[in-house]
């Protein structure tokens, strides 16, 4: 029983070294531009300095410069969204969805609609989208 318990300790440590290197694997790679050059940055989520409250700044030409730095950042985050996207492998959805933009925009302006959760149960959040879901699990 002794034996037993040590080779399941020792099968839990292995497993815990291969999720810590995976999720040293999964972290998000983002492309910001630092003084004139590319630099990939890892950003780890425990990382509280990475997400530390930065005052906006009050004189003009500074606040012009954080903007572009700010739109240099979202448009590397979406490069690299861009990136994952064209390699996702995962979750069976439809990412093509042009035909239906214009009909499904007024949905996407000015709401934040929940979807989370069994559709046949009722939700504490009023703004859902269940009838929905369930009118096409019906049919």
């Amino acid at each position: 029983m002794v034996g037993s318990k040590a080779a399941s300790a020792a099968a839990a440590a292995a497993g815990a070294d291969v999720e810590a290197a995976l999720m040293r694997e999964a972290k998000p790679m983002l492309q910001l531009e630092v003084e004139g050059r590319a630099k990939e940055d890892d950003v780890d989520v425990a990382d509280e300095a990475a997400f530390a409250v930065v005052e906006p700044p009050v004189d003009e030409d500074a606040a012009a410069e954080r903007q572009a730095e700010v739109g240099r950042l979202l448009s590397g985050f979406r490069r690299h969204l861009d990136d994952r996207r064209a390699h996702h492998l995962g979750y069976p959805y439809n990412l093509d969805l042009d035909e239906l933009a214009q009909q499904l925009s007024p949905f996407f302006q000015g709401l934040c609609i929940n979807n989370l959760g069994d559709p046949f149960i009722e939700s504490n959040y009023g703004v859902h989208s269940r009838p929905m879901e369930v009118a096409v699990l019906d049919w």
